[in-house]
């Protein structure tokens, strides 16, 4: 007769030993991929302040734009700190739109810093949304005078990506107030592959 075996013990504290700590909460998931895609619209684009945080980590790929035109980017005005604040939450007044930025390729490991520095959970969440990316295809084509000759076709591609958003609980009575706080730039362009208006953080912002 095989020897009756003894329940194995319950640990109570596995949960909170293996709880994630600091502002990743989904570190576990993330490392199943060595590289995230990533939309950048603040310092950290391309020419500004703060590209360093990204740069030797991210590979680029591109202007991108939110699929979504239902978006306001406020700004906090603090000189050369001056940095946006996209939110999804209208406003009486101000016009909603897209969001210009810059697509990207990060490594996993890196969203642990880029978390901690934008208080993920607290004062921005990252989440997922759609981005869209026009580019122009270009095709070496044989004319009807049986020449060769480049046709070029505007494309738009459509990337799923992660997004730092602005919190409205964190940030919502203090736009209300108004004190050092305004919109970023709104363009809207005559000729543009993707219709409509956008919002973008240029170096404009610093000296608004």
């Amino acid at each position: 007769m095989w020897p009756l075996k003894k329940k194995p013990a319950i640990d109570p504290d596995w949960l909170k030993v293996h709880q994630p700590t600091g502002f990743t909460y989904d570190m576990w998931k993330l490392q199943r991929f060595q590289h995230q895609p990533l939309f950048v619209y603040d310092q950290w684009m391309q020419n500004h302040r703060m590209h360093s945080m990204i740069e030797d980590w991210a590979q680029y790929r591109g202007v991108a734009f939110t699929q979504n035109a239902n978006w306001i980017m406020w700004k906090k005005r603090l000189g050369q700190g001056t940095f946006p604040i996209p939110m999804r939450i209208p406003f009486n007044g101000v016009p909603m739109g897209r969001i210009r930025g810059e697509l990207y390729l990060i490594d996993s490991e890196r969203l642990k810093v880029l978390d901690e520095y934008k208080e993920n959970g607290v004062e921005f969440r990252r989440k997922p949304v759609e981005v869209l990316i026009p580019y122009r295809h270009l095709e070496h084509i044989v004319n009807k005078d049986h020449n060769y000759e480049w046709k070029a076709t505007d494309l738009i591609a459509k990337i799923h990506t992660w997004m730092y958003i602005g919190r409205y609980k964190y940030w919502g009575e203090l736009l209300d107030a108004g004190y050092l706080f305004g919109q970023c730039k709104f363009y809207t362009p005559a000729n543009m592959i993707l219709p409509g208006s956008y919002y973008s953080f240029s170096e404009l912002e610093f000296n608004d």
